[in-house]
């Protein structure tokens, strides 16, 4: 049975990008040759994952967007926020993440650990312990490397003019991710800078038209 790994290592993320590329590579690169990555077969086909709706209950002021139930398979999204597409995608993106990359098996476990998790969830504003918040921004940035991979994303610039506004609401409405993701994907790609709204091709653009001014 699997279960949630207490401890939550250090990993780099040209690992976690890797992880993502060979869930995409298992369920067939050739196939998925535009967005949005199917994550919710990628999920049952690859992971054995069920998906299921049902309606959360927020934690205090944060909004639980989905959980990850190791016991039963399932990841839930929560059916109050079943419109925002963009969010179920991260959702399950960032829980297929919790089950790569933070599950083992109960047998690996010897210590007597206080450890009361039983699930994992993805909410809005996190606010919890060290571990905790290591092991969520693990998990993000896994949904980022699996939802955007880089070969979809540089076919997808070639088609489209990245600095303009409009152009980088529709290509994040086609990967199914935040325009905010989708920025923070593209610029760490090198693929644009952005300086108080402003789109330009590379810090060193924005820094060379700044002297200009």
């Amino acid at each position: 049975m699997k279960i949630i790994n207490p401890y939550v290592p250090y990993i780099k993320n040209y690992v976690l990008e890797a992880k993502a590329n060979e869930l995409i590579e298992r369920y067939g690169q050739d196939s998925i040759i535009k967005p949005p990555v199917p994550v919710e077969k990628i999920a049952e086909l690859l992971l054995d994952l069920n998906i299921d709706w049902a309606s959360i209950d927020d934690d205090d002021d944060d909004k639980v967007l989905g959980f990850l139930d190791p016991e039963q398979s399932t990841i839930t999204i929560n059916d109050i926020r079943k419109d925002q597409l963009e969010n179920n995608d991260f959702t399950i993106a960032h829980e297929i993440g919790h089950y790569v990359l933070h599950l083992i098996d109960s047998g690996q476990i010897t210590l007597d650990l206080d450890f009361p998790e039983t699930s994992l969830r993805r909410i809005s504003n996190d606010k919890s312990s060290y571990q905790r918040k290591r092991r969520e921004v693990q998990a993000d940035k896994f949904a980022s490397y699996l939802l955007m991979p880089s070969n979809l994303i540089d076919i997808a610039v070639k088609e489209t003019n990245i600095y303009e506004w409009p152009n980088l609401y529709e290509l994040a409405r086609r990967f199914r991710v935040s325009t905010g993701a989708l920025v923070i994907r593209l610029e760490e790609l090198g693929l644009l800078y952005i300086e108080e709204k402003r789109i330009y091709r590379s810090k060193e653009d924005c820094n060379g038209q700044m002297k200009l001014m």
